[in-house]
């Protein structure tokens, strides 16, 4: 794992708390790095909701593509073991793709939110996903607040990125965009804990939670006001404590 040139002091809880931010290349993936000034390392909020089981929807989502793949390349041929290898990778592939997507779209925002002109992503899916922003935002009148901001709960010591909180129609709301085909229930949980550190550091309220998704395939954008924020905030916190002790148990036991 190598550290990127981009890393970054942030200062937090004005100038209270300071944060080392670093983007790292795991595997061909971007990923955020946390470190606390005493050397600690908080945990983030993707590996909180990285604990939830979502095999019944990415089994079946995995098993499609590794057939997809095999009725493709077979072709009447016969299928042997070399062939099906290559298949059983289809869905690392896939995910490796959609990330690569989500990426480009992210950053394209974050740059034209800085009032910089960034050149459209050359991928089609991705430009795709930054029309689909640029219709949304024409059609809302927005009030940006801040974007791409890092957030870190004190009281519970926990850190994440959120995308964006603005003003919208005199609300104040905390946005996340998507542009994965499926909407799972752990967004509700990532936005709340986005939202429960944000409101913690600056003492102001947060209106409400608008997941934003941008079509990769149609350019169309989908938002939808996220519900129940006080019932997804204690989901959160319970599994924080999950998270925290499956980290222990762990290293007991290495």
């Amino acid at each position: 794992m190598e550290k990127n040139n981009n890393a970054q002091h942030i200062k937090l809880y004005d100038g209270k708390i300071d944060i080392l931010f670093e983007e790292k290349d795991w595997r061909g993936n971007k990923i955020h790095c946390y470190t606390k000034d005493n050397g600690e390392k908080p945990i983030s909020v993707t590996q909180v909701t990285g604990t939830i089981d979502k095999s019944n929807f990415l089994i079946p989502w995995a098993t499609r593509l590794m057939g997809e793949y095999l009725l493709q390349e077979a072709n009447g041929k016969i299928i042997n073991e070399s062939l099906i290898e290559i298949a059983k990778k289809e869905w690392r592939k896939a995910k490796e793709e959609a990330a690569d997507i989500g990426t480009m779209a992210h950053d394209w925002i974050e740059q034209y939110l800085k009032g910089k002109k960034p050149e459209m992503p050359e991928s089609d899916k991705a430009a795709n996903c930054v029309n689909a922003f640029l219709q949304w935002e024409s059609e809302n009148k927005i009030k940006w607040i801040c974007n791409e901001k890092v957030v870190y709960s004190i009281k519970h010591d926990y850190i994440g990125k959120l995308d964006a909180v603005a003003k919208i129609k005199g609300k104040t709301y905390l946005i996340d965009y998507k542009s994965s085909k499926a909407i799972y229930p752990e967004f509700s949980f990532q936005t709340a804990a986005y939202q429960l550190a944000y409101e913690e550091e600056y003492g102001k309220t947060i209106d409400g939670r608008l997941l934003l998704h941008l079509g990769k395939e149609t350019g169309e954008f989908e938002h939808r006001e996220i519900n129940g924020y006080k019932e997804d905030a204690d989901a959160f916190i319970g599994l924080l404590k999950t998270k925290k002790r499956l980290v222990e148990l762990n290293q007991q036991l290495t």
